[in-house]
């Protein structure tokens, strides 16, 4: 085992880029992105080593969290036509792979609730899940990897 810092560096090594397009797709902008994430990470810096959660996890919950928080809309894309919590539940269960217990956990819904909103979602955009998941692949394919 390395590390605290070699461990948070190949954490950000292996998980930034995906990261980073859940941020993309929750912010619409990717200027915006990249400043959520900065933000994630430096919370997680300091939080290493004490994570009740996977890092991956605890990263992806300083995103849905701190999105919700800023002002700010959606930005383009595909997801703008969203609310923020639609958007947030379809970038991780579609996006993300989360299922509906892991995302319900880390949003703080019930089950129900997030397969609810994932279906409304999804209705709302005209879409089936492959499509849907199709498209966002296609939305986040060009970002480029952080710094």
């Amino acid at each position: 085992m390395g590390t605290r810092r070699e461990d948070f560096e190949e954490f950000v090594v292996v998980c930034g880029d995906r990261l980073l397009q859940t941020a993309f797709l929750l912010t619409g902008d990717p200027r915006r992105a990249e400043e959520l994430l900065e933000s994630a990470l430096a919370k997680a810096w300091f939080a290493w080593g004490h994570l009740d959660d996977p890092p991956e996890t605890h990263v992806r919950r300083l995103l849905v969290t701190s999105r919700a928080a800023r002002r700010g809309g959606p930005g383009r894309g595909l997801l703008a036509a969203l609310p923020a919590r639609l958007r947030s539940v379809v970038v991780l269960r579609v996006h993300d792979g989360l299922t509906a217990d892991e995302a319900a956990e880390l949003l703080g819904w019930s089950v129900a609730t997030v397969r609810t909103r994932t279906e409304r979602a999804l209705a709302r955009l005209g879409l089936d899940r492959a499509e849907l998941a199709r498209d966002l692949d296609d939305e986040t394919g060009t970002l480029a990897a952080p710094a």
